[in-house]
């Protein structure tokens, strides 16, 4: 399995490319990042109609995901999956959504609220953004990179964009799946992974 391209979002919304090796902002909020996307040349077109009414962890990935892709190198073939691992997956959202739900007499929660419970939510709408075709999933496992990347061997050859959301960063990979597992150190974060990639670079 080959790792051809990365990105990482801060919490100060920093974005820092693998590949290219570029660092970018910080910008006031993800709107004021996505309209930055426009001015770059190296990102491809996406699907943006749902960005405004996505939640912090859909808009973290729809960015992640056009931003992985036009750190790539090569063609993304739209049957690449989408994968989200670990992280706090949609915890943040599920709680805003109970809130609501109880302030309302627990009869009435607001629907938009709700959108993105789902763990693989986030990762769908990123998916849709970039107008990927592939599967999609959301995994869990130990905190160990090792065994995130045991897990993708196993899954059809191909394009994979990969993706973990925590509370202070989203952190998006593209891999090239050959069945092969790569030589990994023993982290157990996609951003602790981002960091030793980038020194080795």
């Amino acid at each position: 399995m080959k790792i051809t391209a990365g990105t990482l979002i801060t919490d100060s919304h920093e974005v820092r490319l693998l590949r290219r090796r570029l660092t970018l902002g910080r910008f006031d909020d993800l709107n004021d990042l996505r309209h930055h996307l426009t001015e770059l040349d190296f990102i491809p077109q996406g699907d943006w109609n749902d960005f405004g009414r996505g939640s912090q962890a859909v808009r973290l990935l729809m960015l992640a995901v056009m931003l992985t892709a036009g750190d790539s190198d090569c063609a993304v073939s739209e049957s690449a999956g989408v994968i989200g691992w670990n992280g706090s997956g949609c915890t943040a959202e599920n709680l805003r959504f109970w809130r609501d739900y109880i302030q309302n007499g627990r009869i009435n929660g607001r629907g938009g609220l709700f959108v993105a419970t789902l763990p693989t939510i986030p990762f769908c709408e990123a998916a849709i953004t970039f107008g990927c075709r592939g599967p999609s999933a959301y995994l869990r496992t130990e905190p160990s990179v090792k065994a995130l990347f045991r897990l993708l061997a196993g899954r059809p050859a191909g394009w994979y964009f990969v993706g973990e959301v925590t509370e202070k960063s989203v952190c998006m990979l593209l891999t090239e799946n050959d069945h092969k597992l790569p030589v990994l150190p023993e982290v157990p974060t996609m951003e602790e992974l981002f960091l030793h990639l980038e020194k080795k670079a």
